[in-house]
């Protein structure tokens, strides 16, 4: 889903996992969580572009349990660039 209007971020990434307060941008293998309309998108980061363009697969759908958002499925490829990341897991 190339052409969907992820939210845009304001200030700061949100951290989280066995890490640093800071551990840099996303990498292949992080769950980072994308936001759209009021949803929230959590997606496992499998292409990385110079650490600012990024695709994935969707993993979870939120705030509320669903399989589906936006015309977002879970389970969906997706595209993302780094000022549309709320958050960063990393184990």
């Amino acid at each position: 889903m190339d052409d969907f209007t992820w939210d845009q971020r304001v200030g700061g990434i949100m951290f989280s996992g066995d890490t640093p307060v800071d551990m840099g941008p996303a990498k292949i293998g992080d769950e980072v969580r994308l936001r759209a309309n009021g949803n929230e998108f959590d997606v496992v980061v499998e292409i990385e572009t110079s650490g600012v363009e990024f695709s994935g697969t969707v993993v979870r759908i939120g705030p509320r349990p669903c399989t589906e958002a936006d015309g977002v499925h879970r389970g969906d490829q997706v595209s993302f660039s780094e000022a549309h990341i709320f958050q960063i897991k990393r184990a």
